[in-house]
């Protein structure tokens, strides 16, 4: 390691080795705070030196030999090793090296197998051999004897990601903040690395996750983090196995006005005024979100006073930059702020590495939530008046609706407002071509390289808007653009839909609707219009707006051969063998929601994640709506119960993030039965059943025919439950009901006055069953 490249990391490191390594003229920070008059300011530079070890308080080394450390969930024990260990004020750092291990309770089986199958650990003894350990509060730990102070290439990098995983900044904000607990523990075990977290300010405040080496295990940019283990307070579980914990924050966030210029060589220059509320009694520091490439050049209040801030920079790496994934921006008022009150902070900033360059002209936002200083990510519903000026030669799209654009020294600006809160904003800007059709009010415009074909493309969006104010209610918004991106994702904003290549030029050149296009706007239902609480009920958003793509399809097309062949794919991709998996279904249940992510050694070829949250959550909400359609009519005469379930849900609730217990009450008083079984089989459970449906006509001596639906559940717990429904046709009609059938054999006869025609027990694939 050279002497450059130690600069700051050397700092960090003055600590572990004597003597201390001077720095040199060639450092650049990882991490600035602009002291200010405030007090939040200046005693967060304070704490950032001392984090980085250039602040020498309270210190000392030894050995730590059976210490425990016993947070929620968890069990720590520092066996035998040596440590260093270093007070400020109620802010404290353990460095350890040694022979360490942890035991992990989940609270749930779900969590259990999960866990254990992800870290493919035994959960009771993971060992480790480094830790660096950040937390507040009053526990410390208990040093024997003199020792050698620990010193390793890997507690260098250690640092390094605790750096990029912005301890710093969140310590700070919890002492000035006088958060009662907050914990920051990075692990090592060979080549493999453990962050935990335990901290009051997240929705799930305890959160394991597991670090895959891609490249080089010696640099932290070749870790990948992924969330393992996130878990509710033990308290919450007495309450419900599935508790729906709100998560606390220190403020509402209640309007932006954001300024955006962009040039010809796509830098940005920001201005964003954010109107907020405290939630905290002496609120001194808080956290917004900005694209690290973003540079931060003042922050100030509404009175022009100064405030403090601290913002990731690059880490100077081996010849290069490394920027941070981290993306928070700490800001620090110069007096506290009291519970209830309602202030304004101004951010001014400049940039732009985030518009990324396809190479051939073509770019994309890559930065889709922290363009601008954010102070919400997907969990705070503001509004939003966004001020772009860009060269006009390229159209610009945003979020909420166009009301005024001009154009002025080739430089065309354009403003976009919403008239409600919305939990996300963005936008798109490029060289695009487009059409836009307009029907009673409804207007809809397609953007892409070029135009060819972007009128299907507005007629699918059209189309799907159409079947879903039908099937969940209208909403407020009417006019919407759908832009191609180059980039291969596909997302949806309040009025503004993203595309990747792939989707817009197969849509536009398909005479089929696009599933993937009516997915993006259905959630402008399930999304925007509601959204879900949290991580554990994604599936209300993905799930819900996938479901919604399959009605869209069976209406377009007029009848139900798409949609049972959309319902058997589902049923194959659920039920292909995954990763030592019988069935990819037994990744994990729905409501581990993004977890399903895997990106360590185990990651399956199939997209656990996208198999199970959007197509198992679709397949859900199709089975409830079997459970309420009438066969004896045609679509959408038939979903008549159904619609009044989703329209009421949505109408009842708009503007509001719901959870899956909130969905279950509302079936509940639909369908006038408990139904906590069937959210407990599939989306809290992973069972896919073996089920094999048989029927049989017998004439009777009356004259009469014995109608017999057998249904045999097999490769299922003992109680497992579905509800099939049925179907007889006969000259004069149809008839249709349902089969209640349990694990094992089970046989329902009926009486019929003829002879049906036909017999169908499961119509449309309506069973979640195993292909």
């Amino acid at each position: 390691m050279t002497q450059v490249l130690r600069g700051r990391l050397a700092v960090m490191l003055a600590f572990l080795a004597s003597p201390a390594m001077a720095r040199t003229s060639t450092e650049r920070p990882l991490a600035r705070v602009e002291a200010t008059e405030g007090t939040g300011g200046v005693a967060a530079a304070a704490l950032e030196s001392w984090w980085w070890g250039e602040a020498k308080e309270l210190e000392r080394t030894g050995k730590l030999t059976n210490v425990a450390l016993d947070l929620p969930f968890l069990g720590i024990r520092f066996k035998s090793g040596s440590a260093h260990y270093r007070q400020s004020g109620s802010a404290h750092q353990l460095v350890f090296e040694g022979e360490g291990s942890v035991a992990v309770t989940p609270p749930t089986v779900a969590e259990t197998t999960h866990l254990a199958r992800v870290l493919d650990q035994n959960l009771s003894a993971i060992s480790f051999q480094r830790a660096l350990v950040d937390w507040t509060g009053d526990w410390a730990p208990v040093l024997e004897g003199p020792a050698t102070a620990p010193d390793s290439d890997d507690l260098r990098t250690m640092l390094v990601h605790g750096a990029r995983d912005g301890v710093a900044g969140r310590l700070s904000g919890a002492i000035l903040n006088g958060e009662a607990r907050y914990w920051s523990i990075l692990l090592q075990q060979g080549e493999t690395y453990y962050r935990i977290a335990v901290d009051d300010l997240e929705q799930t405040p305890v959160a394991i996750s597991v670090g895959s080496r891609t490249q080089n295990a010696t640099k932290a940019r070749d870790y990948r983090f992924a969330l393992a283990g996130a878990y509710a307070l033990p308290a919450d579980y007495l309450q419900s196995p599935h508790p729906v914990r709100p998560r606390p924050r220190l403020i509402d966030a209640l309007h932006a006005d954001v300024k955006t210029t962009i040039d010809d060589d796509r830098q940005v220059i920001g201005k964003a005024s954010l109107d907020l509320q405290s939630y905290h009694d002496e609120l001194r520091a808080l956290r917004v979100y900005l694209e690290p490439t973003l540079q931060v050049r003042s922050v100030r209040g509404s009175d022009h006073a100064p405030w403090g801030s601290r913002q990731a920079q690059a880490i100077p790496e081996d010849g290069f930059e490394n920027h941070l994934e981290d993306n928070e921006l700490w800001i620090y008022p110069p007096r506290p702020i009291g519970a209830g009150e309602e202030f304004q902070v101004i951010i001014e900033y400049a940039g732009g590495d985030f518009l990324g360059d396809r190479g051939d002209g073509y770019f994309y936002v890559g930065a889709r939530t922290t363009w601008f200083p954010n102070p919400t990510q997907y969990d705070d519903p503001m509004s939003a008046r966004m001020t772009f000026t860009a060269p006009a030669k390229w159209a610009l799209m945003a979020s909420g609706e166009l009301t005024e654009r001009s154009v002025r020294d080739k430089l065309a600006t354009t403003i976009w407002e919403t008239d409600s809160p919305n939990l996300a904003h963005g936008f798109n800007i490029g060289p695009y071509e487009g059409k836009t059709i307009e029907d009673d009010g409804l207007v809809i415009s397609a953007y892409a390289y070029r135009d060819r074909g972007m009128k299907a493309v507005a007629t699918d969006l059209m189309n799907a808007y159409r079947t879903y104010s039908h099937y969940f209610g209208d909403i407020q918004r009417s006019k919407f653009n759908a832009v191609m991106q180059a980039a291969w994702f596909n997302q949806s904003f309040p009025n503004l839909i993203y595309l990747d290549p792939a989707t817009t030029y197969v849509s536009s050149s398909s005479k089929q609707a696009n599933e993937i296009v009516l997915h993006e706007m259905a959630h402008q239902w399930f999304g925007h219009e509601i959204s879900p609480a949290g991580p554990a009920d994604t599936w209300l958003s993905e799930g819900f707006a996938e479901y919604a793509s399959w009605l869209a399809v069976q209406m377009l097309d007029g009848d139900s051969e798409r949609i049972e062949d959309i319902a058997h794919r589902a049923r194959m991709v659920l039920s292909v063998p995954s990763s030592k998996l019988s069935n990819l279904s037994e990744a994990g249940p729905v409501s581990l929601g993004p977890r399903l992510h895997w990106i360590n050694g185990h990651r399956d070829s199939q997209n656990a994640y996208q198999g199970i949250v959007y197509s198992k959550g679709a397949y859900t909400l199709h089975m409830l709506r079997m459970m309420l359609y009438d066969f004896t009519r045609p679509v959408p005469a038939g979903d008549a119960g159904f619609i009044a379930m989703m329209k009421s849900f949505v109408d009842e609730n708009r503007g509001q993030r719901l959870s899956t217990e909130d969905f279950r009450r509302h079936v509940e008083r639909h369908l006038g039965m408990d139904m906590q079984w069937f959210f407990d089989q599939w989306i809290h459970g992973t069972t896919l059943p073996k089920v094999k449906f048989e029927n049989k006509v017998k004439k009777r001596d009356d004259g009469k025919y014995d109608v017999i639906l057998r249904a045999r559940i097999e490769e299922a717990p003992d109680g497992f439950r579905l509800i099939v429904p049925y179907v007889l046709e006969f000259e004069g009609g149809v008839f249709s009901g349902l089969l209640d059938a349990r694990t094992g054999e089970n046989e329902v006869i009926k009486v019929a006055p003829a002879k049906p025609k036909k017999v169908k027990i499961d119509p449309w694939k309506a069973s979640l069953i195993q292909s």
